[in-house]
């Protein structure tokens, strides 16, 4: 038998990107967007509680600081693979193809 081009080899990686807020609740970044009006880049971020409703906030303040008892910490922390898959969330969102 004669393979012809490449072998390929499926694989999952983690596609879903998950924040904590600096109040404690978690939510998956769904993407970057634009204000129609402004131009102005925005988050849009949706709960992984409640009814999963989704939100919008400025890039600029998604990814900035908060000051907590006199310390400046991110506003959202982003969750590393571990902590994500610990937690029992979605983070393999698609498959691609690798030449092997």
């Amino acid at each position: 038998m004669e393979v012809v081009g490449p072998a390929r080899m499926r694989i999952f990686e983690p596609m879903e990107t998950f924040y904590r807020h600096f109040k404690g609740n978690i939510y998956r970044l769904v993407g970057i967007a634009k204000d129609s009006e402004t131009l102005e880049e925005m988050v849009v971020y949706q709960a992984m509680y409640g009814d999963g409703q989704m939100w919008i906030r400025p890039k600029e303040m998604f990814f900035g600081e908060v000051v907590r008892d006199g310390k400046s910490i991110p506003r959202f922390q982003e969750l590393s693979l571990e902590e994500a898959l610990a937690l029992g969330l979605d983070v393999v969102h698609g498959t691609r193809e690798l030449p092997f």
